[in-house]
């Protein structure tokens, strides 16, 4: 997998923000290894499938997150809002106080944009982008 610079990885979310990448498809291709340890694991809007949201539950269920934050506004089309994701994560056994969501952005950048600010308002400073 091609790496992209770190420059580039924090600009998203500014630049005191470190960010974890945890490449997820199905199956998870990160290899054994020390933990991850992140303060959130953040799942960007349209994961209509669920399957990077089950991914972060398990980060988060594991302790290799601390925080779920899901992003999305209601106003999207196919019902991959962070509402209903937050849903999916409680049903899955992540404590309500662990999710954190974003529900304005109806983009990819907005996505990033408007989670900056909640992940800046916790303290989350090392995110895994699921």
């Amino acid at each position: 997998m091609r790496r992209l610079p770190r420059s580039l990885l924090c600009a998203g979310l500014g630049g005191g923000a470190l960010l974890v990448v945890a490449a997820v498809v199905d199956p998870p291709c990160r290899e054994a290894g020390p933990p991850l340890r992140a303060d959130a694991a953040l799942v960007l809007s349209g994961d209509v499938d669920e399957l990077r949201t089950k991914r972060a539950v398990a980060l988060v269920l594991a302790g290799e997150a601390r925080h779920l934050v899901l992003t999305g506004s209601q106003r999207m089309v196919g019902g991959d809002s962070a509402l209903t994701l937050a849903r999916t994560a409680r049903a899955a056994g992540v404590a309500p106080e662990r999710i954190l969501c974003e529900t304005e952005s109806r983009s990819t950048r907005e996505n990033v944009t408007l989670a900056r600010p909640l992940l800046q308002a916790y303290g989350l400073r090392r995110v895994a982008l699921v």
